[in-house]
């Protein structure tokens, strides 16, 4: 049990640092760079962008979280198995529909994770620079 959750927790931290970091960091310097579109630098416009981007990307998240909650039919897997025989079927595509759900389940989490951590970047210049 320990060395399974030794396991997760690693897996989670090389997602955070790898992933979320990253993509963090490149949407935190592209709202930076909106002020040479748009002028107005300052710590109250800076932090007032990046919580609505981080607004934006918790609304991208939800609605990528609820698009795909019907259940049975979001994968292609069938709600009932007709005989014994699908099941095996269903059984070897189960691997693959994993793969393509976990795959899914991460970028709706990194969106939603980049959002949670540019709207902390925000919360922080409003409270350090105001």
């Amino acid at each position: 049990m320990k060395e399974k959750f030794r396991l997760y927790a690693a897996a989670f931290g090389r997602f955070v640092l790898r992933k979320v970091l990253i993509w963090a960091v490149l949407v935190i310097a592209l709202v930076g760079l909106s002020f040479f579109v748009w002028q107005g630098f300052g710590a109250a416009a800076l932090s007032e962008r990046l919580i609505w981007t981080a607004i934006a990307l918790f609304v991208v998240a939800g609605m990528l979280a609820f698009s795909q909650t019907s259940g049975g039919r979001d994968f292609g897997v069938p709600g009932q198995f007709m005989n014994s025989a699908h099941a095996s079927v269903i059984t070897e595509w189960n691997i693959e529909i994993r793969k393509d759900i976990e795959r899914r389940f991460d970028f709706r989490l990194l969106i939603f994770m980049v959002g949670l951590i540019v709207f902390l970047a925000g919360m922080i210049i409003q409270i350090l620079f105001d």
